[in-house]
């Protein structure tokens, strides 16, 4: 008997690490797709199997890597403070360093080090970019010994990463010695070190080193156009935009195209009409523009709008970068900083100001009717289809070509406009 209870608990033993075994598979595919619905599902299924409460600490792994891919980085935390130390490995602090707010990720690195775990250059390059948007030269300083000590610094994207904290803190000395240290500076090295010229020295001084740099990409005919503009240079900014786009075949990207429509508007030879979301709320117009902080209730609004970005997310809404061109960036781990500010750009967009207002100014389950004197982008069209099902409500937008009538999910468009 006491065999046969045994040979049970075995079999069951060995029939829930072969489920976990398939769960950290589907899970892994998750993260890679960023597909949160199904990964929640998964997440659910686990934990009603009880996978969760056994020891395949591997499984909260998988889903820590999920949570933190999908930028929800306080699930991504919660798990991470569930698994118990031994099974914690550098893995799982590099993906939480990753996903994390500055602060939190340098904390984590400090960590990591007291712990006396391996430091490998992946992890090295997210601290670095944790370090570059925080802003703290000290533990910049410290960081680059540890580049040294390691022997990291023959590492191409770990001396980028490098340059780049130098080039935020204005410290133009230290990071021209970085590049010079490098033996082959890559397009990205030249490029890092370029910006920080433009910025900090002179716009000169950084034409000298563009025509100097041996293959130049997208990133850098953009900051030597973006400074041109900037130090109001508009006829060297237009020239140099003729030759980047029909002389070396590179398109508009977002930042270059507004830095020739503000060099545009600086020599009067265009009027920008911004775009604006109106609505109706008892009567009164109110009117939005995007990342508008002149309303009355401007805190309620962005609180709301915080709260309803965190919904829609969990329903399944990824902001859609391309509507706010991202330029230059094909590493997604290089560009973690530039794809957050994108975001935060798309979210204060004037649609989503609007029925932010409107969704926190009408009863529940009433029509919000929204009218834009432009064509509505794709994100907004996204998260309003979302925000439909979300909140219960038909939300009425009208763009400057057509209706788009907003229920459960879905637009009368058919998403073709």
């Amino acid at each position: 008997m006491r065999w046969s209870q045994s040979k049970t608990t075995l079999l069951q033993t060995v029939s829930l690490s072969s489920l976990a075994l398939h769960f950290r598979s589907l899970l892994r595919q998750c993260a890679r797709a960023t597909a949160l619905l199904p990964g929640k599902q998964l997440h659910a299924a686990a934990t009603v199997t009880g996978l969760l409460s056994s020891p395949n600490f591997f499984l909260r792994n998988a889903l820590l890597h999920l949570y933190a891919s999908c930028s929800l980085p306080y699930h991504a935390r919660k798990l991470f403070d569930e698994i118990p130390h031994s099974h914690k490995d550098s893995v799982d602090y590099t993906t939480l360093i990753r996903s994390c707010h500055p602060f939190e990720s340098l904390k984590l690195f400090v960590q990591m080090r007291q712990l006396g775990l391996h430091l490998d250059g992946v992890v090295m390059v997210c601290s670095l970019n944790a370090c570059a948007r925080f802003g703290d030269t000290k533990v910049g300083s410290q960081m680059h010994v540890d580049v040294v000590k390691f022997g990291f610094e023959k590492f191409d994207k770990l001396c980028n990463a490098l340059m780049n904290v130098y080039v935020k803190f204005g410290l133009l000395g230290d990071a021209k010695k970085v590049f010079e240290e490098i033996e082959v500076p890559s397009v990205v090295s030249w490029t890092v070190f370029l910006e920080g010229l433009v910025k900090w020295e002179s716009v000169e001084s950084g034409r000298v080193v563009f025509d100097e740099m041996p293959e130049r990409n997208e990133v850098a005919w953009t900051v030597m156009i973006v400074g041109y503009v900037g130090n109001g240079f508009t006829k060297e900014a237009f020239l140099l935009l003729k030759e980047m786009i029909f002389g070396c075949g590179f398109g508009l990207n977002f930042v270059t195209l507004c830095s020739v429509l503000s060099a545009c508007s600086q020599s009067g030879d265009v009027c920008i009409v911004p775009g604006m979301s109106s609505i109706y709320v008892d009567g009164k117009l109110h009117q939005f523009i995007a990342g508008d902080k002149s309303h009355s209730r401007t805190s309620e609004i962005y609180t709301k709008l915080d709260e309803m970005i965190c919904r829609l997310r969990l329903a399944g809404y990824v902001p859609n970068t391309s509507c706010q061109v991202l330029f230059g960036c094909s590493d997604r781990d290089d560009c973690s900083e530039a794809l957050e500010e994108v975001e935060q750009v798309l979210f204060n967009h004037s649609e989503k100001l609007a029925l932010c207002f409107g969704l926190m100014s009408t009863p529940s389950g009433s029509p919000l009717h929204i009218f834009k004197n432009l064509r509505i982008c794709q994100d907004c069209h996204s998260a309003i289809k979302i925000a439909s099902d979300v909140y219960k409500r038909e939300i009425v937008v009208r763009d400057r070509y057509r209706f788009h009538s907003f229920k459960h999910g879905s637009c009368s468009c058919s998403d073709y406009w």
